[in-house]
């Protein structure tokens, strides 16, 4: 069937009320923000088809009647990005699509005008310490700031500007699941996902029940990474996405489940990249996927692929629900009676463990940081790990290292080994100084796959994770017993580190406050722990999360790679069996 047929047997199946609504959806697609309105009035195709049909022999974007075309603003990309082979082509041929309205919406012309005046601000020195300050000092501003990124008065203004400029309102609340029971709860929705080997997280939704996310869908063929965003009407949403060359794409409707979707599909120089357009009442459902992220993914992806991952979705799921955001944000503490002898911040501070493992890691970082000379560097804000070998070879670090040995009496490391992401590190490749050695070379090309199993041999333990969610991303293990290991869960990754008593670890973080106080908690599996925040955040370091645990032999703490809230400490801890540790 000729594209020209395959449209007019499309349109001649088309009412009024679903041509007013045609093309209202939103995706994501080289972006990074997005936007509503009601679409203008299409009129009665069905009277224009027989002169229409001597017109649809280009692309349905040329056409006009499909997803891009009636979505898209056409507009220089608002990202000024560096002078490249594409720079041309972008400018020419791109244009915005906003997350909830079609092209003449007040929802796409005021996100379009946002992204611009977002990045124009970022080109401009920012002291983020003293931004940072002024969020805080915003009252009922602070989250409209933290939610659209504003960091300075100028900046919040010509929000507002904008918003009241085109009818519109600001997001007021958002919540970060972080996991998929957490994400139901708070959208108010069920499993929308129908592919039964297929995987969503949740990224952040919003009071109103937008909501981002992204997961895999297993296809014949392999597996396809999507994205997908539900947006709302009526709000300035603060994303979008800036669509390259939409001429090259092929474009249809397609029906599943009593709805009518349109796709969109090209095949470019890294493979496919495809759209899912829905639209429903309020709700504006964007899934966009593409060819670039993970081995197994089909090499050729045709339109009978693309149906296929179109119906692995319920869009009357996506499209219902009432948003909860307290289910996530209104978790607090749970504190316990503190049983004889738990291990507090305090103590643990006393430790020739700690004060060994965090005297090496501050002076790594405060000699990585003497090395950093970029304009945008902030130092001790960023956590650096040394892994191995020792000595170190750098004369200021091994002269550390050597103090410490003389004042604290443990075992010391001289390799260690690891697993980063399902391959073997050995330790003849452990000798970066920031970081695993994963350059390409001989070593690399020698280096070999590891199971889930293999994750668990290296570091001597039998599986203490109780959550189907989570599973070990890393895993280093040192020659004196210590190890750590990097824990996906959901959305979210932290990291438990096991410091056999008497051991030296190299990762330990220093703690801002170690007296601060903290609070004793019963975990999931009956098992105490000592959770710290570690008090207010001083610059340049950031403060150090930590759930301790202690047992005759072991330290084991558990937190966040960077900083982490009460109700997320105890969510990790639920998820260990600590058990498994005696």
């Amino acid at each position: 069937m000729r594209q020209s047929e395959r449209i007019l047997r499309a349109i001649g199946n088309i009412d009024d009320e679903i041509i007013i609504n045609v093309g209202r959806k939103q995706g994501f697609l080289y972006a990074k923000k997005s936007t509503k309105r009601p679409p203008r009035r299409l009129g009665r195709i069905l009277l224009l088809a027989a002169t229409l049909a001597t017109l649809f022999v280009g692309s349905a974007y040329a056409a006009g009647w499909f997803g891009l075309a009636s979505r898209m603003v056409k507009a220089e990309n608002p990202y000024t990005v560096e002078a490249d082979e594409n720079a041309e082509t972008m400018s020419e041929t791109g244009g915005w699509v906003a997350a909830n309205g079609d092209a003449d919406s007040p929802e796409a012309q005021a996100s379009l005008e946002w992204a611009r005046a977002e990045w124009e601000f970022r080109q401009e020195h920012v002291d983020w310490n003293a931004a940072d300050d002024w969020v805080a000092a915003q009252g009922e501003r602070k989250p409209a700031c933290e939610i659209y990124n504003c960091f300075n008065q100028e900046m919040l203004d010509k929000l507002y500007e904008i918003c009241s400029t085109y009818g519109l309102r600001l997001h007021e609340e958002v919540a970060y699941p972080m996991t998929e029971t957490q994400f139901e709860q708070a959208a108010g929705i069920g499993k929308f996902l129908q592919s039964e080997n297929g995987s969503w997280t949740g990224h952040y939704i919003y009071e109103d029940g937008s909501f981002k996310g992204e997961g895999i869908v297993e296809l014949d063929g392999g597996g396809v990474v999507y994205q997908l965003n539900r947006s709302r009407s009526g709000v300035l949403a603060p994303y979008g996405m800036y669509v390259l060359a939409p001429e090259s794409y092929d474009e249809w409707q397609y029906t599943v489940h009593g709805h009518t979707l349109n796709l969109a599909l090209k095949q470019g120089d890294y493979g496919f990249e495809g759209i899912v357009f829905f639209h429903e009442g309020e709700d504006f459902i964007t899934i966009n996927y593409s060819a670039r992220y993970i081995p197994g993914t089909p090499a050729d992806f045709d339109r009978s692929n693309a149906e296929a991952l179109a119906g692995c979705f319920d869009y009357d799921a996506l499209c219902g629900g009432k948003s909860n955001l307290n289910a996530i944000n209104a978790l607090s503490i749970v504190a316990a009676k503190p049983k004889a002898g738990l291990l507090t911040s305090a103590e643990f501070a006393k430790t020739p463990e700690y004060l060994a493992g965090s005297a090496f890691h501050t002076a790594y970082n405060d000699w990585n940081d003497m090395r950093q000379n970029e304009e945008w560097f902030v130092k001790g804000q960023y956590w650096q790990y040394y892994y191995a070998p020792f000595p170190t070879g750098v004369k200021e670090l091994d002269a550390v290292f050597q103090e410490i040995r003389e004042n604290y009496v443990l075992r010391y490391p001289a390799t260690a080994r690891a697993i980063v992401f399902g391959e073997w590190i050995g330790a003849e490749r452990m000798t970066s100084l920031l970081s695993y050695r994963m350059d390409e070379g001989p070593e690399k090309e020698k280096s070999q796959q590891a199971t889930a199993d293999d994750y668990w041999k290296l570091i001597g333990m039998d599986d203490f994770l109780l959550n189907g969610e989570s599973k070990l991303l890393t895993a280093v293990q040192w020659d004196n017993g210590a190890w750590q290991v990097l824990i996906g869960y959901g959305s979210t990754s932290y990291q438990l580190t096991y410091v056999p008593k008497g051991s030296f670890c190299p990762v330990v973080r220093q703690m801002l406050h170690p007296e601060a106080e903290g609070w004793a908690y019963e975990t999931a599996c009956g098992e105490q722990v000592y959770i710290t925040l570690d008090g207010e955040m001083e610059y340049p370091r950031f403060q150090t999360q930590f759930a301790l645990y202690e047992t005759d032999t072991a330290y084991v703490m558990i937190g966040p790679d960077g900083t982490g809230d009460a109700a997320t400490m105890q969510l990790y801890v639920d998820n260990i069996d600590l058990t498994k540790f005696m």
